[in-house]
């Protein structure tokens, strides 16, 4: 069957994601639809990666669910699938290290109401400096007949040893706000990052390689299938 041609909606309220969509979806094929309600992380006392991997996955169906039935009350037709996603950093507990069992920890957004500034810095402190954390994204791709496509993404990510100066500053432009863990990989952020084993756009929200797939799975032409 030819590849189809059609509206991609992504639910998301990341300008990021939008940005690398385009990358392999013609940004007039794209359009932006949130999903009207947020969704709770619910990661409190989920310390494995099943656990985690799980939830992050429901996140991102239910964001995608929200997304297609503002499609349904519109009465619109008009797309051939629905993409959602949902990112969270997942970090070793300190006391954990040495341990054969690891318990893990998700660290969402600051909380921007409070002392932020307070929670990213121990943050740093306790899970980053020197040592390896996993960004995990869930993708969600549903196309206009049902078909339910998933993956889930993990990419390690390994921070310098601690540098408090920087951290300051690093505080001081506020780009943590809003960012899952409290850094943003591709800017200012990216100075404290050592090295980075898997897909560097799954550390920004959206993994390309891996939603490339998912496309081809939908006959959904990307940039990466024409070159």
């Amino acid at each position: 069957m030819a590849a189809q041609l059609g509206k991609i909606i992504l639910g998301s309220r990341s300008p990021r994601r939008a940005e690398l969509l385009q990358l392999l979806i013609p940004a007039e094929q794209i359009e932006i639809l949130t999903p009207a309600n947020s969704v709770e992380s619910g990661f409190q006392d989920a310390h494995t990666w099943r656990e985690i991997e799980r939830l992050v996955s429901e996140i991102a169906r239910t964001k995608n669910d929200d997304v297609i039935q503002q499609l349904e009350d519109a009465g619109r037709t008009d797309y051939q699938a629905v993409l959602t996603a949902d990112t969270v950093i997942v970090c070793l507990e300190p006391r954990q290290v040495d341990d054969k069992v690891a318990t893990l920890h998700v660290l969402g957004q600051p909380h921007e109401e409070g002392d932020w500034q307070s929670e990213v810095r121990r943050w740093f402190k306790q899970y980053y400096f020197g040592r390896d954390h996993w960004a995990v994204t869930a993708l969600c791709l549903i196309d206009s007949t049902g078909w339910l496509h998933e993956s889930v993404v993990r990419t390690t990510v390994t921070f310098r040893r601690a540098d408090l100066k920087l951290l300051d500053w690093y505080l001081s432009t506020k780009e943590p706000l809003g960012k899952a863990g409290g850094y943003a990989i591709q800017e200012a952020g990216s100075m404290f990052v050592e090295s980075i084993e898997g897909s560097l756009t799954n550390v920004v929200g959206l993994p390309l390689e891996s939603l490339n797939k998912l496309l081809k799975d939908c006959e959904i032409d990307t940039a990466m299938s024409k070159s």
